[in-house]
């Protein structure tokens, strides 16, 4: 029996074992193919990041190379503009000694080669002009150079003489373009100020005058009808320093880019017009253009934010609706915004006085040929309603106009205006009318602008009790 289990297991086959072999070999084979293979992979992702990052660092290598190729020439230009500038410093204080040296040579300082005067020397008239002075400019290249050949035109002549007749108790001083240095030192005026243009001379010089001497600044294109006494002795008795036209003070938009009237201001001695006059000069400089920021640089530009520091609800151009794609010209635009209080509260060391000047001077038709318009006509003149100057849209000169006749116009608003008693302690509204057509060099003579007796030029000078005289 044992011999025959002997038996049996000698003879077994032996193929599974050697299956089992070969399946075991063949398994670890493919484990050792499929690791070699995740290690080619591996191998590979190594391989191309150390690429990529290779490629990297040359672009990185490339950016800085250029940066520093870059810094390298801003350095050598930097160089370059220090050695210009200190060429061009050394060559400055070079000639600055050479000034110096020629001043000293020539027995005279600074200050006298910019004013022409030596210091401490005051103008010649300093001293013997009164503060009530009515000051009125005149210059034109061709008729009135200086003040010995000047030739006025008939009509300012009459508008002149209206001044003279109703000057009440103020002294009047017409200025020419060579006297101004009698009255003021260079030092208060524009740098270029004898190049500028007629109306900006005026405007200097006027803001001078009443800086150092105070009084009345009037455009000679203006009817005196009554004296200004009353204007001035209100002024002083309310503790005032300052008396003008501001639009847009009556309520009513004003379509126009400015605030100031700057044909009549009124002010004592030494008082905002000392501030206006440092303002003009810095903010002209070497400039010969005084619209360059299409501004009145001697009325506007100057007075209004002069004004704002001493009443901060002044009504303001540039938050006027109606003055549409102008608003960047308005006085207040872009100024220090004194009214916000940036400084503290309104200055209280003074007071102002102002009117809305369509209250008053200036008649809401006095830029449509209103010189020629018949005191008795029946009907206005032909006219385009449609053109700008006749418009009356809101904001524009005709807005709210009543009169349907030339001849209801004279009554409404001349008439009525210069008969109108004040409330007690105030100044009539219409003493004075503003003209608008006297720039023409050739006007009519004298016989015709006083035969035309229904003209409301005439009928002005009628009021200002000139007819008995001429």
């Amino acid at each position: 029996m044992g011999g025959m289990q002997a038996m049996e297991c000698k003879n077994a086959d032996p193929r599974p074992i050697a299956l089992m072999v070969v399946f075991g070999f063949a398994l670890a084979m493919c484990v050792s193919a499929v690791c070699a293979l995740i290690l080619q992979h591996q191998a590979e992702n190594t391989l191309t990041a150390f690429q990529q990052d290779f490629i990297s660092s040359q672009n990185d290598a490339a950016a800085w190379k250029k940066q520093v190729e870059d810094l390298s020439a801003e350095l050598k230009h930097l160089k370059t503009r220090i050695r210009l500038a200190h060429k061009e410093h050394q060559d400055t204080a070079w000639l600055r000694a050479q000034w110096h040296r020629d001043v000293e040579i020539a027995g005279r300082h600074p200050y006298t080669e910019v004013t022409g005067a030596p210091a401490r020397q005051l103008p010649r008239r300093y001293g013997t002009i009164p503060e009530r002075t009515i000051w009125l400019y005149w210059y034109h290249p061709l008729t009135c150079p200086t003040s010995l050949h000047c030739s006025l035109s008939p009509k300012l002549q009459l508008l002149a003489d209206s001044i003279m007749r109703n000057r009440g108790r103020f002294h009047v001083e017409l200025v020419h373009k060579d006297q101004v240095e009698e009255f003021v030192s260079d030092v208060e005026l524009p740098f270029r100020w004898k190049e500028l243009p007629p109306k900006s001379q005026q405007g200097a010089v006027m803001n001078a005058l009443l800086a150092r001497y105070g009084g009345v600044a009037l455009d000679l294109c203006t009817c005196l009808l009554r004296p200004l006494d009353d204007y001035w002795d209100e002024m002083v008795a309310s503790g005032a320093s300052f008396r003008g036209y501001l639009f847009r003070l009556n309520g009513r938009p004003w379509r126009h880019a400015h605030a100031v009237a700057d044909w009549f201001f009124m002010g004592r001695r030494e008082g905002i017009f000392s501030s206006a006059v440092r303002s003009q000069v810095i903010a002209m400089g070497d400039s010969l253009d005084p619209d360059y920021t299409n501004r009145n640089i001697f009325g506007d530009a100057i007075l209004f934010p002069l004004l704002t520091m001493f009443n901060f609800s002044l009504p303001r151009c540039g938050e006027d609706k109606t003055v549409g794609s102008h608003r960047e010209d308005c006085p207040d635009v872009g100024q220090i915004p004194w009214w916000k209080g940036i400084s503290g509260p309104a200055r209280n060391d003074t007071r102002l006085l102002l009117r809305d000047p369509r209250d008053g001077p200036l008649l809401p038709f006095a830029y449509l040929g209103m010189d020629q318009w018949d005191v008795t006509g029946t009907e206005l003149p032909s006219h385009d309603p449609d053109s700008w100057l006749w418009q009356s849209v809101l904001g524009a000169n005709m807005f709210g106009v009543r009169c349907k006749s030339q001849k209801e116009c004279w009554e409404e608003y001349v008439v009525k205006r210069f008969n109108k008693k004040p409330k007690p302690g105030e100044a009539p509204i219409l003493n004075f009318v503003k003209l608008t057509q006297c720039n023409e060099v050739e006007t009519q003579s004298k016989e015709a602008l006083l035969a035309a007796k229904d003209s409301f030029f005439y009928n002005l000078l009628r009021l200002s009790g000139l007819s008995a005289t001429t």
